[in-house]
């Protein structure tokens, strides 16, 4: 199965590895009293949507997607990825 960009399809490379926060990142992990925001593009070759809500959760952080976005999604998808951003930062006292 191949990755969505722009209307076209990429096959996704065999050799990628996610990186899995439990193993490579330590389980010392737990919530901050910090404010946190994970963001998760839906369309990113690197990305996991369910270790992406698992470290959310583990951090007591916001999670939201990025829809038709990938791993560069600065650039693939700036409005939404601002108007994220914008709402979480206008939410910290």
């Amino acid at each position: 199965m191949g990755r969505r960009d722009h209307g076209r399809v990429h096959p996704r490379p065999l050799s990628i590895r996610h990186a899995n926060p439990f193993t490579d990142w330590g389980e010392a992990w737990g919530p901050t009293a910090a404010p946190g925001l994970v963001l998760s593009p839906t369309d990113d070759p690197f990305g996991d949507d369910l270790q992406s809500r698992e470290v959310a959760a583990m951090l007591g952080a916001s999670h939201e997607l990025i829809p038709e976005a990938g791993h560069w999604w600065p650039f693939e998808a700036p409005e939404r990825a601002a108007t994220l951003l914008r709402t979480f930062f206008s939410s910290i006292d």
